[in-house]
């Protein structure tokens, strides 16, 4: 009866404190939405009178709640299945979009490389002229490196991601300097 519990209550769009609340009015004393909790686990057994408020709770006869064992695990699992399904369609959606970043990142790094070279082998002029158009490229690249889900999911605001964007555009701007060979001075 656990699962059915569980499987009957989300089908009739209750909630476990609706349940509580219909079943307190049904029994006549306090139940709550804890209790409920327990006893869709499993971890708390139900009186016979608590079988039939719980059924008129939900809106279904004492037979469909009680039901077979089979037939409560084959709905048991079907929801966890349903629910399975949708992870896999948002896990193999978030590995389009890793994809896809991962691809623009690397075309960014590659564009980089070639600045960069050219920088290293180009006139002093030249070289101040290309930086910025490296470093803007670079920056293409980095929300695809600082700015994902897990800096969302870790409860970060679009401002705080994009100091983080600046302060790694920052770092980046000096390392791609720092290697950049020293314009000689004329003799």
């Amino acid at each position: 009866m656990p699962r059915r519990l569980a499987v009957l209550r989300r089908r009739a769009g209750l909630s476990q404190e609706d349940v509580a609340r219909r079943l307190s009015a049904a029994l006549g004393r306090k139940v709550d939405r804890t209790a409920v909790g327990r006893i869709e686990n499993g971890g708390r057994g139900v009186g016979f009178d608590e079988a039939i408020a719980l059924a008129a709770a939900i809106g279904v006869p004492l037979t469909e709640l009680v039901g077979t064992p089979l037939a409560a695990n084959i709905e048991w699992l079907e929801m966890h299945l349903r629910a399975l399904k949708e992870d896999e369609r948002q896990a193999q959606e978030k590995l389009r979009w890793a994809t896809t970043a991962r691809t623009d990142a690397e075309e960014a790094l590659e564009a980089l490389t070639a600045f960069s070279e050219a920088a290293g082998s180009a006139d002093p002029d030249l070289r101040r002229q290309l930086v910025p158009l490296a470093l803007s490229c670079l920056r293409t690249a980095m929300p695809y490196l600082a700015d994902s889900d897990v800096l969302a999911d870790a409860g970060l605001t679009p401002e705080q991601i994009e100091q983080i964007n600046q302060e790694r555009l920052e770092e980046e701007t000096e390392a791609f300097e720092s290697q950049q060979p020293q314009a000689q001075q004329p003799e």
